[in-house]
């Protein structure tokens, strides 16, 4: 009897997965891709940091089961810094509300990923202006589209809006509101992110 105890613990503990996450805004932002949008009506180009932030991890084979991705974009090329956040993105090809994305962020034990905002700075660490996700603007989402597994690419849409909750001195003219419009994203993502869409 005590055998067969012991033989059951032990295959609970290989086959059991771990739940692991990662604080993104303290990861290094080593862009590993682009976007393009129009951030109310003018053309937007960035970098943007994509990666996995919450995720089981089985101990048996270390097979990686994705919870939620998080996309970040960084555009330094202006005195003023444009920064999007956007985390909670689930792992499925369909489209993703606004309100989806906030209910997504509401549920999560993850702690470490912000809501999805909008913002901006003086340089890295001086905010200017913070704005948060407007879930009231109806046909706003961000899909991701499909993944190229020769490029090891993962590709996306969006189209999100975010309304003014701070404005800072260094930015008196910040807008009350910021539209992204045809938002396209490309980002290098390893293929084992994606292997629940196989077994759709």
């Amino acid at each position: 009897m005590k055998k067969l105890i012991i033989v059951i613990i032990l295959a609970i503990a290989s086959f059991s997965c771990i739940k692991e996450d990662q604080d993104p805004e303290f990861l290094p932002f080593n862009g590993n891709g682009n976007i393009t949008a129009f951030l109310n009506g003018a053309k937007w180009e960035s970098p943007i940091k994509f990666t996995l932030t919450d995720s089981l991890v089985c101990n048996s084979n270390r097979i990686t089961i994705p919870q939620s991705f998080y996309l970040r974009g960084l555009d330094d090329t202006e005195y003023i810094w444009k920064h999007l956040s956007v985390g909670y993105i689930q792992p499925t090809f369909d489209k993703q509300s606004a309100s989806f994305l906030i209910r997504n962020y509401l549920a999560s034990t993850n702690g470490n990923t912000p809501a999805p905002q909008y913002f901006t700075s003086v340089s890295f660490d001086a905010l200017s202006s913070r704005y948060e996700l407007d879930t009231s603007k109806v046909g706003d989402f961000l899909q991701l589209t499909h993944y190229d597994s020769k490029k090891k690419e993962i590709y996306g849409e969006f189209q999100l809006s975010f309304i003014l909750t701070y404005r800072g001195t260094s930015e008196p003219n910040a807008p009350d509101r910021i539209e992204f419009t045809q938002g396209k994203f490309v980002a290098k993502a390893p293929e084992e992110w994606f292997q629940w869409d196989k077994k759709m």
